[in-house]
């Protein structure tokens, strides 16, 4: 549970929170990497990152999805 994560955790390590990377990042639509991407920001992690590696094919509108949520949210 992020928020549980952040509650005891925020300040001594470094919270990273995921996109999910086949469903989403692979597969979904950049307007989903998107709204994944801030709901993570928005739960308190610190640094954004794929679920895991990302797969060869992973659509490069969908990384710059992800890349435009961190940019909007920093801009907050």
């Amino acid at each position: 549970d992020i928020q549980e994560a952040v509650k005891h955790l925020k300040g001594k390590v470094l919270i990273s929170g995921y996109v999910p990377t086949i469903p989403v990042l692979l597969e979904g639509t950049p307007e989903e990497v998107y709204e994944w991407s801030m709901k993570c920001l928005d739960s308190g992690v610190e640094m954004l990152t794929p679920g895991c590696a990302m797969a060869p094919h992973t659509p490069v509108e969908n990384i710059n999805a992800m890349a435009e949520a961190l940019a909007d949210w920093i801009g907050k």
